[in-house]
């Protein structure tokens, strides 16, 4: 494992958005380096970076529940309302996208595929047993076994045959709102 992670491995790592790891980069001074034009973290630089921050973003957070502590400026009102207006425009843009759904559509979406999954691995049986009773050769039961498995998880990798009663082309992963 390398430890020097480009800015899409390490959001992916932290689940945050590339955004955000430039955003730490910019504002709260998380340690980077160029390798190649390429912004790069070095992963235990981050990692000790990463604690110090998060103990640091509790102790403002205490402070800011104690009454008597100092409030927030406008300066920083400011920026962290153009940031949150910043993180809205890139959620409307990966929603135009279609690179994010609503919750609902995805457990529906789930829901059909779970559905697909206990329809083709119930009628595995039914659709083997003529074939099998006939074969007295155990490597051959296997291969039939083995081919109808395997023709079973493609499809489900695929998420082949996964239409709805109600609209038959809608997919798990592409509707309508």
């Amino acid at each position: 494992m390398s430890l020097q992670k480009t800015v899409p491995e390490a959001a992916e790592i932290f689940g945050v958005t590339p955004r955000q790891i430039y955003n730490w980069i910019n504002d709260a001074n998380c340690p980077s380096i160029f390798v190649e034009g390429v912004q790069t973290l070095v992963f235990p630089d981050v990692l000790q970076w990463f604690v110090s921050y998060q103990v640091s973003k509790k102790t403002r957070r205490q402070r800011n529940l104690d009454p008597t502590s100092e409030t927030e400026t406008v300066d920083e009102a400011t920026l962290r309302k153009t940031r949150a207006e910043a993180d809205l425009k890139e959620l409307q843009i990966a929603r135009e996208k279609r690179e994010v759904l609503p919750v609902d559509m995805v457990e529906r979406g789930l829901v059909r595929a779970n559905k697909a999954i206990q329809t083709q691995i119930l009628g595995l049986p039914a659709a083997l047993a003529p074939q099998l009773v006939s074969q007295p050769d155990r490597m051959a039961v296997f291969g039939i076994l083995d081919r109808a498995c395997r023709s079973v998880l493609t499809n489900l990798a695929t998420m082949q045959d996964l239409g709805t009663e109600d609209d038959p082309g809608e997919t798990a992963v592409a509707s309508d709102e």
